[in-house]
């Protein structure tokens, strides 16, 4: 009996060494590739922000007259068509009423 618990302490020990060995091998390799990370870092070249800055509300500019040359468009598309803007909404509101209404009757 007791030659038996030994061999199961003794087998807890090894595997336990084992765990720790790989444990730090892992924490060694994890060491070594932060390391290289940090020596990649360090070599990436900073970024200008200024100029960053400059070309964010240059972007920003630009699309804000995209948005508004859209806006202006669809407001003079509704004006020289106002007939087939009343029409399409009203298609509309009354598709989506009935789908609406379709679905209140399937869940009430």
């Amino acid at each position: 009996m007791k030659d038996n618990k030994e061999e199961k302490n003794n087998s807890s020990s090894e595997t336990n060494s084992k765990i720790k060995k790989e444990i730090e091998k892992i924490k060694q390799e994890a060491k070594n590739k932060l390391e290289e990370i940090k020596k990649k870092v360090h070599t990436v070249p900073s970024i200008d922000t200024h100029k960053a800055k400059e070309r964010l509300v240059e972007g920003f500019e630009n699309l804000k007259d995209q948005v508004e040359t859209v806006i202006e468009d669809t407001t003079d598309y509704i004006h020289e068509y106002p007939g087939l803007f009343v029409t399409v909404s009203f298609i509309l509101g009354f598709l989506i009423g009935f789908v609406i209404a379709k679905n209140r009757g399937k869940n009430g």
